[in-house]
Formats: structure tokens, C-alpha cells, sequence
């Protein structure tokens, strides 16, 4: 296995290891503290990027697979974006990566969504020496962006994509 694929094995299997929900304390903060300093060992320049979600409806995630589980008002939910920047970089251009990391209440969460942000991780890390990506540019600005909460209504991603310009 390529030493990238060992980073993402890794990454999955940290995440993964345990649910990462709003009502789990501290689950969150664990996992956004992993995330950042994972970015900022790759030499990503992070920081925080706090926002609210407004009340809106939802499904709840209550770990009922078989129940019907009617709509409900989620009520407001805070949470906190991370954002990479690269350090030698403007903030023109470049790639925009996003994964959100909370998962449903009973879920460890390599599908919801371990993996995606262990791919933002990759895709944000230059190409380890001797190899090569075929889309990575060198001198190329890129941002990578570990989004707090994917539902209700992606609230967490639209913070983070309303801070492009």
C-alpha cells in the first residue's frame, strides 16, 4: 500500500472509530481537534469558521431503521467550519474540497463521512516524493474545508461556499 493510502486507511479508522453527533458531547470537538491538526501537519494555515443553522425540518436521526420517522423542526444548531488555507498561497483560484464531519447519532460513520474527509485530506496534501496526481498543479492555490454539519438543509457547506469570493 502507497503511503497516501495508508494516510487515508488511517484517517477512515480514526473517524470511524467512534459517532461523531451534536447530542455525543465532546465527539465533535474530537473530531474537528484531529481534523485541524492533520491540516496543519500537511502545512495547511487553519482556522475556525463558527456559524448557526437556522430552525428548519427534518428526519431525525434517532437510530430507528425500521420506525417512520415523520418530519420535524430541528430547532437552531451552532457548529464550527474548519478552514485550510495554503500558507504560501493567495486566496484566488485553486480547489475547493469540503467534507462534513458529524455522522447520524448511532453511526461510527466511515460512509457518513470518514472517507470523504479523509479524501478532502488527500486531495489537499501535495504527492509524496517520487509520485505524481495528475491534477495537481505545484504553485497552485487550494483550500481544504472540513464542513461541521451536513444536514439540516447543508447548512454547514453553505457557510463554508458563502466565504468563496
Amino acid at each position: 500500500m502507497t503511503d497516501d493510502g495508508h494516510r487515508l486507511r488511517g484517517d477512515v479508522a480514526y473517524l470511524a472509530s467512534q459517532p461523531r453527533h451534536r447530542a455525543l458531547a465532546g465527539s465533535l470537538e474530537r473530531a474537528r481537534t484531529y481534523c485541524a491538526q492533520q491540516l496543519i501537519d500537511a502545512g495547511w494555515n487553519v482556522t475556525e469558521q463558527p456559524f448557526v443553522a437556522p430552525n428548519r425540518f427534518r428526519i431525525p436521526d434517532d437510530g430507528k431503521p425500521d420506525a417512520v420517522l415523520p418530519m420535524r423542526p430541528s430547532g437552531k444548531v451552532s457548529g464550527v467550519n474548519l478552514l485550510a488555507r495554503a500558507s504560501d498561497s493567495n486566496q484566488a483560484g485553486g480547489t475547493l474540497l469540503i467534507a462534513h464531519l458529524d455522522t447520524v447519532r448511532v453511526s461510527p460513520g466511515a460512509d457518513d463521512n470518514a472517507s470523504g474527509v479523509a479524501v478532502a485530506f488527500a486531495g489537499g496534501t501535495p504527492p509524496a516524493p517520487g509520485t505524481s496526481r495528475r491534477h495537481h498543479r505545484p504553485g497552485r492555490p487550494r483550500r481544504a474545508r472540513s464542513a461541521r454539519v451536513s444536514t439540516p438543509g447543508h447548512s454547514g457547506s453553505a457557510t463554508c461556499s458563502g466565504d468563496l469570493s
